[in-house]
């Protein structure tokens, strides 16, 4: 399940590129960095809700490009909020890309509006109310309070908090972060 998760997500960043050109010339970047994160990252196949959310973003992403400069894109955003908020039922961190979505969305795309705004709110509650529903009506709240906790759980930065991590891990994570430091000082 976790492979096909990935290669969905890899097929919608390959087909988001050559749909948008999100490059001026037409590279593959994205689509390789992401399996090559994903495949040096092992812990990640095991991690089915992990890549069920990130098929969930890279489909919100898609069909984020396509509100681009239109007036009437209440569609596009209902949609790709919807994706984000079946995506947060899985990682509940993904409901804070709801902000980013929004920003780039009013100034980078320049189609925001308020009834695209009100789109994206009832897009994104949607999906979490029938789940929340779910719960409520089957009288077992666990669920509920378990997504709430692990949405206010806030891990801080020191290093003791991370000293269980395998040296397979550090390198992983190592050379994911040399690529995209090596990416960013390119571009």
């Amino acid at each position: 399940v976790a492979f096909l998760l990935m290669v969905v997500a890899t097929c919608v960043l390959i087909e988001m590129n050559n749909r948008n050109l999100l490059l001026r010339i037409r590279s593959r970047l994205v689509s390789s960095t992401w399996l090559v994160a994903a495949a040096t990252i092992s812990p990640v196949h095991v991690y089915a809700d992990g890549l069920a959310a990130a098929v969930c973003v890279a489909i919100a992403l898609y069909t984020l490009f396509f509100t681009y400069q239109k007036r009437e894109c209440q569609t596009g955003t209902f949609h790709w909020a919807l994706l984000l908020g079946i995506g947060s039922i899985f990682v509940p961190f993904v409901i804070a890309f709801q902000l980013f979505f929004l920003w780039h969305q009013t100034v980078f795309l320049r189609s925001m509006s308020l009834r695209s705004f009100c789109a994206a709110l009832v897009g994104c509650l949607f999906p979490l109310s029938i789940w929340a529903g779910y719960w409520i009506i089957c009288d077992d709240y666990e669920p509920l309070l378990s997504w709430f906790h692990q949405l206010t759980t806030y891990v801080p930065l020191r290093p003791e908090n991370y000293l269980g991590f395998s040296v397979q891990q550090v390198a992983s994570w190592g050379l994911v972060t040399l690529l995209g430091i090596l990416g960013t000082v390119h571009y």
